[in-house]
């Protein structure tokens, strides 16, 4: 994601260069403006990932607990 990003403020540094005046100005605020929105996408995708890493360690010991559970009723 952060190379997507990153390789679309490439492009916009590249059109940047060809404009001038007021349209060049309107893109810089807009294209800043958009990398707010980045960013705040990214930190939303880390703190999902985080909370998967999470749910999946509550299931393994969940899991892990179930098997010991079985092992130790076994008649």
């Amino acid at each position: 994601y952060n190379r997507s990003v990153e390789k679309i403020y490439q492009i916009g540094d590249e059109l940047d260069r060809m404009l001038d005046g007021e349209s060049s100005d309107k893109f810089k605020i807009k294209l800043g403006q958009d990398r707010e929105s980045f960013n705040a996408m990214l930190k939303i995708l880390i703190n999902y990932v985080e909370a998967l890493q999470q749910m999946i360690e509550v299931y393994r010991k969940a899991e892990m607990d179930a098997v010991t559970t079985v092992n130790v009723k076994k008649y």
